[in-house]
């Protein structure tokens, strides 16, 4: 089964949590290797499925027996060679998938994780406006609105399944990718596609801090209506899967 499948059985318990939190597609892909998080129990390796400030859902480690309620204490490694250690316990788990609640964190691991959050939650926010709502003179045929005044406008060809440009406004600041790249930084975009997987955050950390923020937002937009993988994909010449 696939870790989007094994996310979708646990959604009672999502349902349930508190605080908002980010969703991670296929934790392995190369896209996930670049903008999500890895964690570490016990020196294993974990996927991580999703994240919030109070605790996050994994995959159960073949090798390594756990029940609920036991305490665990987890590594995070936030992209840019960020990392977090967390201390926690087993609050539900099933034969693919169990759940963790953090204890609490210290105010620079709180801030560390708002850092690697707070774009990603917009994004898990964004919600399509219907098209009844659009001015007259818009030329875009998708747009999606949420927290912080954050907007996105998309081209999209329904015939071909594509989007072909987009538009976002993430804190009064505007950025546009058409046409295989991001408007003024034409050589950042062939630049992404040759850099390697674990030296790529630091150059959109260093290089290009909005178009970080604007992938961080759109790989948490959730809607199946549009190639959302495909383009985040695209933007950094990786596979989507």
């Amino acid at each position: 089964m696939s870790s989007s499948e094994s996310q979708e059985g646990n959604r009672g318990h999502l349902n349930q949590r508190r605080h908002p939190r980010a969703y991670f597609w296929n934790p392995s892909s190369p896209i996930q290797r670049i903008l999500g998080v890895k964690a570490t129990l016990s020196a294993r390796p974990l996927e991580v499925y999703d994240l919030s400030f109070s605790g996050m859902a994994c995959a159960v480690p073949q090798d390594l027996p756990l029940q609920p309620l036991d305490k665990v204490a987890i590594e995070l490694e936030m992209p840019g060679d960020k990392r977090l250690p967390v201390l926690g316990r087993v609050v539900w788990m099933n034969s693919r998938a169990f759940g963790v609640e953090f204890d609490s964190l210290s105010l620079e691991h709180r801030l560390l994780l708002d850092d690697f959050l707070q774009d990603r939650l917009v994004g898990g926010y964004l919600q399509e406006i219907d098209a009844a709502y659009f001015f007259e003179e818009a030329q875009f045929n998708v747009w999606f609105a949420g927290p912080k005044d954050t907007h996105l406008f998309f081209w999209f060809d329904k015939k071909k399944n594509r989007i072909d440009r987009f538009t976002m406004e993430l804190d009064s600041n505007l950025i546009t990718y058409e046409r295989d790249r991001f408007s003024g930084a034409g050589r950042l975009t062939k630049r992404l596609r040759t850099t390697p997987d674990e030296e790529l955050f630091e150059l959109l950390d260093q290089e290009a801090p909005l178009v970080k923020r604007c992938l961080e937002v759109l790989s948490q937009l959730s809607t199946e209506k549009y190639p959302i993988r495909e383009l985040v994909a695209a933007i950094l010449g990786r596979s989507a899967r």
